[in-house]
């Protein structure tokens, strides 16, 4: 009996040491209440993250949260300099749920009219319109293939675009948040960012603002549109025009080009 105590104790300080003390630490700061049930899964995830924080809504999802709503990420290692907590809405119900919204307009509120530095850190909030910012595009999207979900709501309701890309990945502001993008699936939209021609196609391109100019046209897209982008010269897609201005009209040009105003857009993605 002493001998199989003394295992045990072994065994218990190895686990430790390995994993860290996990009894006294929720799976996630914001979600302990909601861990997924299943042992097998719960020591998974106690395991894996009992000394990390969820690096997106991905993590949330297999975590046990399913209401859609703000949550807190963490996306960068805090040696990073960059890190902080970073507040995202996360949908946690379209298409198997635990996107995090990088883009997200729905009342029109927020000014997208802004420079590099605002469009590089983010701005606005996650409970209404926002940009969640370059360089944290950049971090969601580096080292896994990540998924892009486009949707445009009409002002007059009726029926919601939507357009999927199965590869998705912004490269650091040493590039200038260069757009890579491949794999497209016929949805309602069409696709305006990747098939269309090389003048108006976003991929491959590198981000402009009206004070960073890194679009191929001799003028400035960025300042002519009122809205930091991916441009070429300029688009025949972007979803940061003014709100309800009649230059944002056509937002998606190939499917989306009938005149009327939008409603809502949103930009999700989640790693696969």
């Amino acid at each position: 009996m002493d001998k199989l105590a003394c295992s045990m104790v072994f065994w218990i300080i190895c686990f430790m040491i390995l994993y860290g003390d996990i009894s006294s630490q929720p799976l996630y700061e914001n979600s302990p209440e909601d861990r997924v049930t299943t042992k097998q899964t719960e020591f998974y995830y106690q395991k894996v993250y009992a000394n990390t924080f969820p690096f997106d809504c991905k993590d949330l999802y297999m975590n046990g949260k399913r209401k859609s709503g703000v949550y807190t990420i963490y996306p960068w290692e805090k040696s990073d300099p960059n890190y902080r907590p970073l507040g995202v809405y996360c949908d946690m119900e379209t298409e198997g749920g635990g996107w995090t919204a990088i883009q997200r307009r729905v009342n029109g509120e927020e000014n997208f009219t802004r420079n590099w530095t605002e469009y590089k850190l983010g701005f606005g909030t996650p409970y209404g319109d926002y940009w969640i910012g370059n360089d944290a595009i950049h971090q969601l999207t580096t080292g896994r293939n990540s998924s892009l979900r486009i949707t445009i709501t009409p002002k007059n309701g009726g029926f919601v675009f939507f357009k999927m890309y199965h590869q998705f990945y912004v490269f650091g502001e040493n590039q200038n948040y260069r757009l890579q993008l491949a794999n497209s699936v016929n949805e309602s939209l069409g696709d305006s960012l990747v098939e269309d021609t090389a003048d108006w196609r976003a991929t491959g391109m590198q981000f402009s603002t009206f004070d960073v100019d890194n679009d191929k046209l001799y003028g400035n897209c960025a300042a002519d549109f009122l809205g930091g982008w991916w441009f070429n010269r300029c688009h025949s897609a972007y979803l940061t025009g003014p709100w309800q201005s009649e230059s944002w009209r056509n937002p998606w040009y190939t499917q989306y080009r009938s005149g009327r105003q939008v409603n809502g857009t949103s930009m999700l993605i989640k790693s696969h």
